[in-house]
């Protein structure tokens, strides 16, 4: 499967979480410290929106891709009255950039600032929407079961992604240990310093 299909369906999913959450839990505690639910989704629309422009070949300001300014894109409202059709009118709008021909190739200065090519873009989001998709569906007390192509595929981006440095950064938090027969999706989530399930998981709706 492609990486656009791959991220359209990670879009699909996660818009269908956020369809499935009632308006009060938004406002509620997500496994990501700090941030309730509605956060986590206007910080994964934040990033996804900044690494879909630079895919596309536009140009960022160095300054905006420093951890402090990241980290504040959490707290400018991107889902509005409506959340689900927010995060899959971000979804539509980054499929079509990367499924233009030559995004997936082309050479541009990403947030760490070496040049990258849009395919890492594309897994970059690809990524984003399948961890916070979680967090989405554990803070809010939704079922979450995304396309196991698409898990995978972040899981194997997750591996070379999250390091020390990434962690040292406060992007992640420490590793979760997973048993030896843990699925996938747990397994990823562990990677990436969730533990599955979320202990503050609301019922599932």
């Amino acid at each position: 499967m492609d990486l656009p299909t791959l991220l359209e369906r990670a879009f699909r999913t996660t818009a269908g979480v956020a369809a499935a959450i009632e308006p009060a839990a938004w406002d509620g505690p997500s496994p990501c410290p700090r941030w309730s639910v509605r956060q986590v989704g206007n910080h994964m629309l934040g990033m996804v929106g900044l690494t879909t422009h630079v895919a596309s070949g536009l140009t960022l300001d160095p300054a905006e891709a420093q951890p402090e300014r990241l980290a504040q894109l959490a707290y400018t409202d991107r889902l509005g009255a409506d959340p689900a059709a927010a995060i899959q009118a971000v979804g539509d709008r980054s499929v079509a950039v990367f499924a233009e021909p030559g995004t997936l190739e082309r050479l541009t200065v990403g947030k760490g600032g070496a040049d990258t090519p849009g395919s890492v873009h594309a897994l970059m989001c690809i990524n984003e929407v399948v961890t916070h998709g979680w967090d989405l569906a554990s803070g809010g007390g939704v079922a979450y079961e995304p396309d196991a192509e698409v898990v995978a595929t972040a899981r194997e981006f997750a591996l070379e992604l999250v390091g020390p440095e990434a962690r040292a950064l406060g992007m992640f938090g420490p590793p979760v240990a997973v048993g030896a027969d843990a699925d996938v999706l747990t397994a990823h989530l562990g990677h990436t310093g969730r533990r599955s399930p979320w202990p503050g998981i609301r019922a599932v709706a």
